[in-house]
């Protein structure tokens, strides 16, 4: 980030209520929005450039669910306004907003089994919380774990780049994710509860002693089904082989009991145990449809941040996140029926 640009961020931060901006420096992780880090004289922030897929109106959505956990105790960032009172700065042809920063850790991969238990009851608790909220969630998130629909996007693209290099590169993977999604008993997700919507490992923050704080980036709270919710932090929690160079990937059964004896110990009543017993086909879906949707980005190189630290292009990335989604799906799949059991013994301690 050169001197200008530091300038332009500071500028932009000042017109927050938090005095004096002392320093700004931007947040090496997220593939969406990008986001800094603000030092001022009345504290330590998270300055945010929102990307375009998200609605201004889901900031109203963060404050009424932060002020709720806050009412019931629980660690959380809060939406910091304007100098006018507003939720949102428009600056420069884009929305910023600018949130209290959570002093904590933040993991890429999940360190061990009591990070896991201990991110599974945080979870639990949020759901619990949440459940009696009496609000009218402001934004809708259409498509959100709807597999049918990235699928069908997935053929649509590729179809554009027939008789391509790039189409050939890709094909195989297409092929075979497609080959995967027609064999498979959908699960069709419905529900109502209030998600966070995006329960990577890296979106909650723990303590020096391993407790989980509280979980940040929350920009896709809306209602919808918790057995999605859940499905996808199996995805992201339990593979062992999370890595920037790997595309092989392990489901991990003792990572996944870890999360899945706090999450029950929180929420056992929330979720019935017919949905709780269908969570790693949830995890084995959502990982093919984060195959597809990568996959479709292969091809598109229009949505997900280019990760400059670790990848030459969006191609690379975005090729290498898809078949490491793939090769997890086949894993918990392979594996679904002892983690099945691994629940039935959960509901009965």
């Amino acid at each position: 980030m050169n001197n200008i640009e530091k300038v332009k961020l500071k500028l932009i931060a000042e017109k927050f209520d938090i005095g004096k901006c002392l320093s700004v420096a931007p947040v090496a992780q997220g593939l969406i929005n990008e986001t800094f880090v603000v030092e001022a004289n009345k504290g330590k922030y998270i300055l945010q450039k929102l990307h375009k897929i998200f609605s201004v109106d889901i900031v109203e959505n963060i404050r009424v669910v932060t002020e709720h956990l806050l009412t019931n105790k629980e660690t959380t960032p809060i939406i910091i306004k304007t100098n006018s009172g507003e939720n949102i700065l428009t600056q420069y042809d884009c929305n910023w907003r600018m949130m209290t920063f959570v002093d904590g850790n933040s993991f890429d991969k999940i360190p061990d089994a009591l990070h896991a238990k201990e991110a599974g009851i945080l979870v639990g608790r949020f759901h619990n919380i949440l459940a009696n909220l009496e609000y009218d969630f402001k934004s809708e998130f259409k498509n959100w774990h709807n597999t049918a629909f990235y699928i069908s996007r997935l053929k649509e693209t590729a179809d554009k780049y027939k008789n391509t290099k790039k189409y050939l590169e890709l094909e195989k993977l297409k092929d075979d994710i497609l080959y995967e999604y027609n064999g498979q008993h959908q699960i069709i997700f419905s529900g109502n509860n209030v998600v966070h919507g995006d329960l990577k490992i890296n979106n909650l923050m723990f303590d020096t002693n391993s407790k989980a704080l509280c979980l940040i980036d929350l920009d896709t709270l809306h209602q919808a089904d918790i057995l999605a919710e859940l499905g996808d932090a199996v995805r992201s929690w339990c593979n062992s082989v999370e890595g920037i160079s790997e595309v092989s990937s392990e489901f991990d059964l003792h990572t996944f009991e870890a999360m899945m004896s706090g999450y029950i110990s929180e929420n056992k009543n929330l979720i019935s145990a017919e949905k709780l017993l269908s969570v790693p086909n949830a995890a084995a879906q959502i990982a093919l449809e984060l195959s597809a949707r990568f996959l479709e980005d292969a091809y598109a190189e229009s949505y997900f941040k280019l990760d400059k630290s670790n990848y030459k292009t969006l191609l690379e990335q975005n090729f290498t996140e898809a078949e490491k989604q793939f090769n997890l799906y086949k894993d918990i799949n392979k594996k679904a029926s002892k983690a099945e059991k691994i629940i039935k013994n959960l509901l009965n301690e």
